[in-house]
């Protein structure tokens, strides 16, 4: 299980207290740059460059794998060519509209940077209908649920590479959708994801508010073990419970979880406290569940092929993916992957 994050879709990532909470419980957090971005920072927000620039965010640069993930595309490429609503929105044509930050409707576009395609996929999709060249050359637009499905897929193809090693993050359940389908059909993969928000929305506490760059780092010096020994904590319980059977035993055996944490609790929330953050809460990650994914099913029915056989083509997809880079790690044996998404506005 990965201590580290990779953050998706978006190159600079959100200044929010979603995200400060993300900087303060994870090891390392990364996101996608392309190599221009990378070599000028003055290219990223603000607040991007000032956590590159103190190392609390980790670029992660997709033309230094293209080599690795070129093979692993076309499992992407077999889920965007039999997805129903992906075929029916390139049937329809592409639209013109930017899709809005966490939205994927019919008839919007995302933009996605080339260097994150990589060879000819960005020319494949326009071969679909599916994309077209941007204004910036660098640059295409490409169908809102295709590139959301794509930059999934990146993502954890990328955090399955040995030298990165991260799960996948992101702030808005829609850039999952087409894990889902829209419907429901796997009720037992929610499990895991449940408990994780049960846990996670009731123990860290969090500012209400982006903390300043300077202000992460001193507590980071200062708590970053103990946060990321926290964290752990908290991981390896959740991991036990979502093999408990029994509700009434799993219930239990969570309250009583929370009972031990209390300590550990309070002295987080002091040290917080201590440096005259924003109110603090608890539930601030609003909605911490699992995003999708078949990687609960494994730890619920203990069995790879099961979890396999059942999952959802996008997933099924991306743990070809994996295999294809090279990963060590087993994409369906990792109950916490996607492990921070939320999917509303913090308050």
């Amino acid at each position: 299980m990965a201590s580290k994050v990779l953050y998706f879709p978006y190159i600079s990532v959100p200044q929010t207290a979603w995200f400060t909470r993300i900087l303060l419980y994870w090891d390392q957090v990364g996101s996608i740059v392309p190599s221009a971005y990378a070599a000028d920072l003055n290219r990223l927000s603000p607040f991007m460059r000032d956590l590159v620039a103190e190392g609390l965010v980790r670029p992660v640069v997709p033309g230094d794998y293209e080599f690795e993930l070129y093979d692993a595309m076309t499992p992407f490429f077999r889920f965007i060519d039999t997805d129903p609503e992906i075929l029916q929105r390139a049937a329809m044509g592409l639209g013109s509209t930017p899709a809005g930050r966490g939205k994927q409707e019919p008839g919007t576009v995302f933009e996605i940077h080339g260097e994150k395609l990589g060879r000819e996929i960005g020319d494949q999709l326009v071969a679909r209908g599916l994309a077209r060249r941007g204004e910036e050359p660098a640059w295409f637009e490409v169908e809102s649920r295709t590139a959301s499905a794509f930059m999934a897929h990146l993502t954890a193809t990328l955090g399955a590479l040995e030298d990165i090693e991260m799960d996948p993050i992101t702030d808005d359940m829609s850039h999952l959708a087409p894990f889902w389908g829209g419907r429901d059909e796997h009720p037992s993969l929610s499990l895991a994801g449940d408990l994780r928000l049960s846990v996670l929305e009731r123990v860290l506490p969090g500012p209400t508010e982006s903390v300043p760059v300077a202000e992460l780092v001193k507590f980071r010096n200062k708590h970053g073990e103990r946060l990321s020994s926290f964290r752990r904590t908290i991981e390896s319980e959740i991991l036990d419970l979502a093999l408990v059977d029994d509700g009434d035993i799993r219930a239990a055996k969570l309250r009583l979880f929370h009972e031990q944490l209390e300590d550990d609790i309070k002295g987080l929330e002091a040290s917080m406290r201590a440096r005259r953050w924003p109110r603090l809460v608890f539930g601030a990650l609003c909605g911490v569940v699992s995003a999708a994914i078949p990687v609960a099913a494994s730890a619920v029915t203990g069995a790879l092929p099961i979890a396999a056989a059942g999952i959802p083509s996008l997933a099924a997809a991306i743990y070809s993916a994996r295999e294809a880079a090279g990963s060590r790690k087993d994409f369906l044996r990792h109950p916490l992957a996607y492990a921070a998404l939320a999917r509303g506005q913090l308050s």
